[in-house]
């Protein structure tokens, strides 16, 4: 192997990996961001509450520099970006959605990943409500956000439904077969194996990014019914505020 190839080998790999780690930091934070959930749920704000009776009681402990910076971080913020980042939260909630499901005893492995899904759901209303406590305009917003977020998914789901079709009916497999789709995760490391060790990787990197494009929308699909579920629950809080005014 020459330079030229060794130099096209690496760009290759960089150029590949790059959406993978994307999309493992993005289905992380969804994981992250479900601890923060259940944080909200938990404490809500009366961790802050606690330190202003404790301030109010030992005032000089205001004058200790690194309190006073470990409380300015637990200030009251108008956006938390759990709530705030509906791609995130809805788009990549596989990985928290599985991570729930170790927690659920039941034999069947669809049931269980059903009412992880719930969990999840459950989660991040609660802890929404819990965060913002009385700020019943700032909830509204955030639901106002996510669904009109959540409006546009669909039409890309429609989109992906589509073009989906056509690739399946030209490669000739079935749209009801989802093994189909998992074995594209085990193609895309495959394809990339393949390019790193041969002489005309960049022959194979379109290949590449058509397997990592693919993995994307597995993780979409797997999400579709928590953002359908969510998308109701929105409706039903939004009416119902609406109409308790």
């Amino acid at each position: 192997m020459d330079f030229l190839e060794w130099i096209g080998n690496i760009v290759v790999a960089i150029i590949g990996f790059i959406p993978l780690l994307l999309m493992v930091m993005l289905l992380m934070s969804t994981a992250v961001y479900t601890l923060g959930y259940i944080y909200d749920i938990i404490f809500g704000n009366w961790i802050i509450q606690l330190g202003h009776k404790i301030g109010k009681k030992y005032y000089k402990i205001k004058n200790v520099s690194i309190i006073r910076k470990i409380w300015s971080l637990m200030q009251p913020k108008e956006c938390y970006l759990r709530y705030a980042t509906p791609v995130i939260s809805y788009c990549f909630s596989y990985m928290a959605v599985s991570l729930l499901k170790l927690f659920i005893p039941t034999r069947n492995a669809n049931i269980s990943y059903i009412e992880a899904a719930l969990v999840y759901i459950i989660l991040y209303f609660v802890g929404l409500k819990r965060k913002y406590g009385k700020n019943d305009k700032k909830i509204a917003e955030i639901l106002e956000n996510n669904l009109e977020f959540l409006k546009v998914s669909f039409w890309l789901l429609g989109a992906i439904i589509t073009v989906i079709s056509l690739v399946w009916t030209i490669m000739g497999e079935s749209m009801d077969d989802i093994s189909a789709l998992y074995s594209i995760v085990d193609n895309y490391f495959t394809v990339l194996g393949n390019a790193l060790g041969s002489s005309n990787a960049f022959l194979q990197l379109p290949e590449i990014l058509f397997s990592c494009l693919m993995i994307f929308i597995l993780v979409y699909i797997f999400s579709v019914p928590i953002q359908f579920v969510s998308y109701f629950m929105i409706k039903l809080i939004l009416n119902y505020s609406r109409n308790s005014i």
